[in-house]
C-alpha cells in the first residue's frame, strides 16, 4: 500500500509559539492614526508638566542643579546614585555654589559693594533683575556697538593692505570675523549654546581691538577694560542661569530620557542585567530601569504635591488617548481590521471613567491602609499606654505593611494590563484591576518573559525609528543649509543663517544609538545672535523639528500600549482559554429602509343631487 505523503507548506508560528504575536507590536505602533493619538497625548502631557514647572519654580521648589566640568548634574541624578547622607551634602554644596555665583556676578557688575550687601539684595530680587538695569543695558549696547565698529575698521585695514596675498587676506578676515562673532555670542542674552568652558573671550578681544592701529593707547585701554567687564558679567550671568533651579518636570524628564537612552544602549550592547547603572559609562538594561525607578521615587518622596498633580494629569491624558490607542490596537489584532479615529475616541470617551479609575483604585486602597497605619502610630505616641498598645497590636501593622507591598507590586507589574482589559472586554475599572492582578498572579513567569521580549524588541525597534527621524532632520538640514547659509545671520558676519537658527550635529557626531550626552540628536537652536525676522523663523523651525521629535516619542508611547494589548491577549488565552478573535465590539445598528408614503388618492367632489331611492331601478343606458 502506497504511503500518503504530506507536504508541509506553512507553519502556524502563532499557534506553536504564541509569544510571536508580540512581534506584531511594531506594525501596530507605526500606524498613522495611532501615532496621531499618541502624539496628542505626548504634547498635552508635556504642556501640563511645563505649566506645573512654572508654578513650582515661582514658589521656590525647583530642582537643584550643580555644574561640573563638561556636565550639569541635577538633583534627580544625584539622588539616583548617592546614599541619603551624601545626597543631603550634595544639595547643600550645590546651593552654596549657586549663592556664591550670584554674589560674585552682582559684585562684578557693580550692583553691590561687597558680598554681604549682595546677599541682602538677593534676598528679595533675582540676580538678573538686579544686574539688568538701565545703566548696564546701555553698557551692553555700547559693547556691541564697539565690536561692530572695530570689526568694520579692521576689515578696512585688511582690504587696504597691499602687501597681503589673497590667502593671507582671506585668513585674516576670517579670524577677525570669528573673533567678533564670538564676542557677539557672549554679549547676546538669547543664545547659550556652550555649557563649560566658555569661548576664549580674552584672545578674541585682543585680536579685535588691535585690528585698528589708529586708536590711541588710552582709548584702547579703556575699551579693553569696559569690554572685559561686560563679558565677565555675561559669563557670570550665564553661569547663574545654568545653576538656577529647574522645574521638577524638566529635571525628571531629562533624567528619565537619559535612563531610557542608557537602557537602549544596554539592549543593543547585550548588557541586559545589573552590570552598570544609567550614569555609568557602560549601562545595562535592568540597572538603567532601576535608575529610572529611583527617579520616580525621588519625585514622590521629595515633590509629593507635584507628583500627585502631574500623575493625575497623566492619567487623564493617557486614560483618554491611551485608551483610544489600546482600543484601536485591540480591534485590529482580533478582527484584522482598523477602526477610524472617531470610533476609537468615542470608545475612550464612553469608557473614560474605567480608564481613569482602574489605576486610581489600588492607589486609594494604598492611601487608606497607610492612613490606618498612621493612626495606629498616633495611638503609639500616647504616653505610657501608647507604646504598650502599639507593641501588642503591631502584627496588625505588619499585616497592613504586607498589604501595601502586595498592592505596590501588583500595580508595578500589572498596571499596563488595565487599559487593554477595558479596550478588549469593554468592561469597567474594577474588572480591569481584578483581571490584571489575576493574570499577573497566576502567570507571573509568563508576564516576565513577555515583558523581556517586548523590552528587547522595543529597544531595537526604537533604534530604527530614531534612525529614520535623525536622517530626516539631518538630510533636511543639510539640503537647506546649502542654500540658506550662503547668507550670514543678520546679527553676525561669519555664522550662516540656518546655523544661527538651528544647527545639527556633524555626520561624524551622529550615533546610531541614543546618546547619553548633553547634545540631543535634533541639534541646538539659537546658536548666534538673531534679528527680528530670524527670531520669528526660530519659532517655526523649533515647532516643526520638535514635531518630528514628538513623533519619535509618540512611537514609544504607542509601542507601550500596543505591546500591553498583545500581552493581554496572550495572558487571557492562557488563563481563560479565550480565542484571539473575541473582542467586545458593538455592531452598528442596521438602518431600516425608508417606507415610501402611499400615493394620495384623488377624491371626487360630492354631487349636490339627492341620492336615488332604494326601490327605484337604475336608469337604462342611453339607447
Amino acid at each position: 500500500m502506497a504511503e500518503n505523503e504530506v507536504e508541509l507548506r506553512r507553519i502556524a508560528w502563532s499557534q506553536t509559539f504564541p509569544f510571536v504575536r508580540l512581534f506584531r507590536t511594531l506594525g501596530l505602533a507605526l500606524d498613522f492614526k495611532r501615532l496621531t493619538l499618541a502624539l496628542a497625548g505626548v504634547v498635552l502631557a508635556y504642556l501640563g508638566g511645563r505649566i506645573l514647572d512654572s508654578i513650582w519654580i515661582r514658589s521656590g521648589a525647583g530642582v537643584t542643579v550643580l555644574e561640573s566640568p563638561g556636565h550639569i548634574q541635577t538633583e534627580v541624578e544625584a539622588y539616583s546614585k548617592l546614599p541619603a547622607a551624601q545626597f543631603n551634602e550634595w544639595r547643600q554644596a550645590a546651593a552654596t555654589l549657586r549663592d556664591e555665583a550670584r554674589v560674585r556676578v552682582l559684585v562684578l557688575a557693580g550692583k553691590a559693594a561687597d558680598p554681604p550687601d549682595a546677599q541682602r539684595r538677593l534676598a528679595s530680587s533675582r540676580v538678573r533683575s538686579l544686574v539688568m538695569d538701565a545703566k548696564y543695558k546701555e553698557s551692553l549696547r555700547d559693547a556691541r556697538k564697539l565690536v561692530t565698529e572695530r570689526l568694520k575698521a579692521g576689515l578696512e585695514v585688511i582690504a587696504k593692505d597691499k602687501d597681503l596675498s589673497r590667502s593671507d587676506r582671506a585668513s585674516r578676515r576670517a579670524a577677525l570675523i570669528g573673533a567678533a562673532d564670538s564676542l557677539r555670542l557672549l554679549l547676546d542674552d538669547g543664545c547659550r549654546v556652550w555649557v563649560s568652558p566658555p569661548p576664549d573671550s580674552v584672545a578674541a578681544m585682543s585680536l579685535l581691538l588691535a585690528a585698528d592701529p589708529s586708536v590711541e593707547a588710552g582709548q584702547l585701554s579703556k575699551d579693553r577694560r569696559d569690554l572685559q567687564t561686560v563679558t565677565n558679567v555675561q559669563h557670570g550671568l550665564a553661569q547663574c542661569e545654568r545653576l538656577e533651579p529647574r522645574g521638577p518636570f524638566r529635571g525628571l524628564l531629562g533624567f528619565e530620557t537619559h535612563c531610557f537612552a542608557a537602557a537602549i544602549e544596554g539592549v543593543c550592547a547585550g548588557r541586559w542585567g545589573f552590570a552598570e547603572g544609567a550614569a555609568d559609562a557602560n549601562p545595562a538594561l535592568v540597572s538603567s530601569i532601576a535608575s529610572a525607578g529611583r527617579g520616580v521615587v525621588w519625585l514622590v518622596t521629595h515633590r509629593l504635591c507635584f507628583s500627585a498633580l502631574f500623575g493625575l494629569w497623566l492619567l487623564v491624558v493617557f486614560g483618554y488617548f491611551g485608551g483610544a490607542v489600546c482600543r484601536s490596537a485591540a480591534v485590529q489584532s482580533a478582527r484584522d481590521e482598523g477602526i477610524p479615529l472617531s470610533e476609537a475616541l468615542r470608545f475612550a470617551r464612553e469608557k473614560f471613567s474605567g480608564f481613569l479609575l482602574a489605576p486610581l483604585m489600588p492607589l486609594s486602597f494604598f492611601i487608606v491602609i497607610g492612613v490606618l497605619i498612621f493612626l495606629g502610630g498616633l495611638v503609639g505616641a500616647i504616653p505610657w499606654i501608647g507604646e504598650l498598645f502599639a507593641g501588642v497590636f503591631y502584627p496588625l501593622t505588619l499585616l497592613g505593611g504586607f498589604a501595601l507591598a502586595v498592592i505596590l507590586l501588583a500595580v508595578v507589574l500589572g498596571f499596563h494590563l488595565m487599559w487593554p482589559t477595558i479596550a478588549v472586554e469593554g468592561s469597567d475599572g474594577f474588572d480591569a484591576l481584578s483581571r490584571a492582578c489575576s493574570y499577573v498572579g497566576s502567570r507571573i513567569w509568563h508576564c516576565g518573559f513577555y515583558s523581556a521580549v517586548l523590552l528587547l524588541y522595543g529597544g531595537v525597534s526604537f533604534v530604527l525609528v530614531r534612525l529614520v527621524g535623525t536622517l530626516t532632520l539631518k538630510l533636511a538640514h543639510t539640503a537647506t543649509k546649502a542654500g540658506m547659509n550662503l547668507a550670514s545671520s543678520g546679527a553676525t558676519d561669519g555664522v550662516g543663517k540656518l546655523d544661527a537658527i538651528w544647527q545639527m550635529p556633524a555626520w561624524s557626531d551622529l550615533s546610531l544609538l541614543p546618546a547619553t550626552g548633553d547634545i540631543p540628536f535634533w541639534g541646538t537652536f539659537h546658536n548666534a545672535p538673531l534679528d527680528g525676522t530670524e527670531t520669528i523663523a526660530l519659532f517655526f523651525f523649533r515647532l516643526w523639528v520638535y514635531l518630528v521629535v514628538g513623533v519619535v516619542g509618540a512611537f514609544v508611547v504607542n509601542f507601550f500600549f500596543c505591546g500591553s494589548t498583545q500581552m493581554y491577549y496572550l495572558l487571557r488565552r492562557e488563563v481563560d482559554a479565550t480565542d484571539w478573535e473575541e473582542v467586545y465590539y458593538e455592531e452598528p445598528e442596521p438602518e431600516l429602509p425608508s417606507v415610501p408614503e402611499p400615493a394620495a388618492v384623488p377624491v371626487e367632489p360630492e354631487s349636490s343631487a339627492p341620492p336615488p331611492p332604494a326601490d327605484q331601478p337604475p336608469e337604462p343606458p342611453p339607447g
